[in-house]
């Protein structure tokens, strides 16, 4: 378990992206955790203060592991799942891209 209530900080690194638009950046993101309970996590970056508010239906506060949810409106809905060997896989349906 990786223990988010003592480790705020983290670093995503980012191997592929076949969003068309707004997706992560290959690489690495620099993130603070501000929320982990057991149905909510709150990632804000640390480059652009944005915030993105994850939910899931049940888990154990400070475990990051499982899947979580995003609504960013306009029928586009992410999907986050961390599994226990620290990989993280992001899927969604993007239904526009700004212009």
């Amino acid at each position: 378990m990786i223990d988010f209530t003592v480790l705020t900080n983290c670093f995503l690194h980012f191997t592929s992206s076949t969003f068309p638009c707004n997706g992560p950046e290959i690489g690495d993101e620099d993130k603070t955790v501000t929320t982990l309970s057991d149905t909510t996590l709150v990632f804000e970056d640390n480059d652009d203060q944005e915030t993105m508010t994850w939910t899931r239906s049940g888990g154990t506060a400070g475990d990051i592991m499982g899947t979580w949810t995003t609504d960013l409106g306009g029928g586009m809905v992410l999907t986050a799942v961390f599994d226990s060997t620290g990989e993280l896989l992001v899927t969604g349906n993007v239904v526009s891209c700004p212009e």
